[in-house]
């Protein structure tokens, strides 16, 4: 499963005309980018209100969320009935996701409701948790909620270990939030352990850097002299430079 970019999610905000959006990437067919309206013709499905609401209950899921996604492009809140019923009937887990961003896009509060359950759901998959969080961050909308699970899913799950951490920092959206002594424990073996992706040891240094205690600058100018990967040396170094101008009075 391919996780959205920092330049794919700065990419559709500067591109969306709406101030609330989904954060799925144009579908991609081994070819030039597609938009959601050029997939679902590709499928044969045509764009009208009528056709998009009659795809929200297409065999495919992949229809039903290019579906979801068309309609809030298109701001049809008309539709926001039809997409909420979708929603309730909806089982494949990732289908589920995208028809909820694609709800709070248009502004309906039950879209936000299901990515906070979701992304907060012990029993869902990490894939599906990390997708509910990048929608929540995306949208503007609090992911509060979903701070235990990403932390659970960054110490527990390898392969999601980068994207995870990297969800963290919006999770803390005020500088009073105080992050549990458990998740900056993480973040310093994180730093430390050099069997870690590069990617790694940099997620880490930044959280710390946006969001550790005082001492954490100490911690990132060990993690400096110990690190051999120059790129990761030289977001360390500005990792250093963010916890000076926090401690600037």
């Amino acid at each position: 499963m391919k996780f959205l970019t920092v330049s794919d999610i700065v990419g559709l905000l500067i591109l969306s005309c709406f101030p609330l959006q989904t954060i799925h990437a144009p579908q991609k067919d081994n070819g030039p980018l597609k938009s959601f309206a050029d997939s679902l013709r590709s499928k044969g499905i045509g764009t009208s209100e009528h056709s998009l609401v009659a795809a929200l209950k297409n065999d495919d899921p992949e229809v039903r969320s290019l579906a979801a996604n068309q309609l809030a492009q298109m701001r049809d809140t008309a539709a926001i009935p039809e997409m909420k019923k979708a929603l309730s009937g909806e089982k494949k887990p990732k289908t589920r996701i995208e028809i909820a961003a694609a709800l709070a896009a248009l502004g309906d509060p039950k879209g936000l409701q299901e990515l906070s359950t979701a992304c907060s759901d012990k029993s869902k998959a990490t894939e599906i948790i990390i997708e509910a969080t990048q929608q929540l961050q995306v949208l503007h909308a609090s992911s509060k909620p979903c701070e235990n699970q990403i932390l659970e899913r960054a110490m527990t799950s390898v392969d999601y270990r980068a994207e995870s951490i990297s969800l963290l920092l919006p999770t803390f959206p005020a500088v009073s939030d105080v992050p549990s002594e458990r998740l900056i424990n993480f973040l310093t073996d994180m730093l430390g352990d050099e069997k870690q992706t590069p990617e790694v040891r940099i997620q880490a240094g930044h959280v710390l850097g946006e969001i550790g205690p005082p001492n954490s600058k100490l911690t990132i100018e060990k993690a400096i002299l110990a690190e051999k990967d120059q790129t990761v040396r030289a977001n360390l170094m500005e990792d250093i430079k963010v916890i000076e101008n926090r401690q600037k009075p």
